[in-house]
């Protein structure tokens, strides 16, 4: 992989014009990072006088940890204008540019980000979480997504090792966020079935009752084997084909489940809109716990950490850490 050497002074607006073709098509950054396939790359990082070594990894860090989907990387190569330090990201072979001003201001395309000022917010959300939980004997866990929402599918990722880690001491539930098909009319046949509609048509609310129909007959753990291998493998395009292949990589019957859907689509399309109603849930994620609304980042280590504040007695699980990797924490569909 090539390495990007230290620029010349150009005119800040020159910059941003030669770049606006990657700004507008590959980047703005949560729905970008959201929707790359995974591949991790790492590329060395030139650094110049503008910028420290500290800075910049502490700009890797926060992208990494705050932007990009769970089990990837951004790889970061600096070059610097006087007393700014501009970022060139590379993500999956696109480069897309950054500026770190003041050492703590993240300047993205369309946003700026006070390092310092952010992790002070999401630690006061953390406090304010542990208040507003009520404690249990079993904390109830409920996430609401829509199978093919990109920020659904990023929550669902990094739920997968909270699952397995917590599932003998919380009750671990995921629902799917249904509308009704008066927000449809004249659209029924590309996005409902009966009166039950998703918000990205009809392959989406298949796959959202194939999905209830595989916790129903094959129970939690085959969900999440499932869902591990569907969200790496499958994508809105091809998911006819490809459910049916991890179905059956994971041992479950294709049929079986194709019958589930065929005889309970509206019964438990009704389930799901009458829960959505029960609380509220409008937008992929949502995610519940002891029936209070989570905020916070959408990392396993984040999701853990809420859930263990709704013990009365946390277990010793409670205590071994999972990935912080993450997605943006405020994308929703809905």
């Amino acid at each position: 992989m090539s390495k990007h050497k230290k620029q010349k002074k150009k005119d800040p607006v020159f910059f941003w014009k030669i770049t606006s073709g990657v700004l507008l098509i590959a980047f703005i950054i949560s729905t970008y990072f959201a929707l790359i396939p995974k591949e991790q790359k790492t590329v060395e990082a030139k650094i110049s006088q503008a910028c420290t070594d500290s800075d910049v990894q502490k700009a890797i860090e926060f992208i990494n940890q705050n932007f990009v989907r769970p089990g990837t990387k951004a790889s970061l190569i600096n070059y610097s204008e006087e007393n700014v330090c501009w970022i060139l990201t590379e993500y999956k072979g696109n480069h897309i540019p950054v500026i770190l001003k003041q050492r703590n201001v993240l300047v993205l395309p369309y946003n700026v980000i006070d390092i310092e000022e952010t992790k002070r917010k999401l630690e006061e959300q953390k406090k304010k979480m542990e208040k507003n939980i009520p404690k249990t004997e079993k904390p109830e866990v409920k996430l609401f997504i829509m199978s093919f929402c990109p920020y659904g599918r990023q929550a669902a990722e990094a739920m997968i090792n909270v699952y397995r880690l917590l599932k003998d001491k919380a009750d671990i539930k995921v629902h799917y966020v249904i509308y009704p098909s008066d927000y449809y009319k004249g659209r029924e046949e590309q996005y409902c079935i009966d009166s039950y509609c998703a918000m990205h048509g009809l392959k989406e609310l298949k796959e959202n009752l194939r999905e209830i129909c595989i916790a129903k007959l094959y129970g939690w753990d085959a969900y999440w084997s499932y869902m591990e291998k569907q969200l790496k493998s499958c994508d809105y395009n091809n998911i006819e084909t490809c459910w049916k292949t991890v179905a059956q990589e994971v041992g479950i019957d294709i049929a079986k489940i194709e019958e589930c859907v065929k005889v309970n689509a509206t019964a438990y399309l009704k389930e799901e809109y009458e829960l959505n109603k029960k609380y509220g849930v409008t937008a992929s994620p949502t995610l519940f716990i002891n029936n209070v609304t989570y905020r916070g980042q959408r990392t396993p280590e984040a999701f853990k950490q809420a859930i263990c504040i709704g013990f009365i007695n946390p277990p010793k699980e409670c205590s071994q850490k999972l990935s912080q990797t993450s997605s943006v924490s405020t994308g929703k569909c809905g």
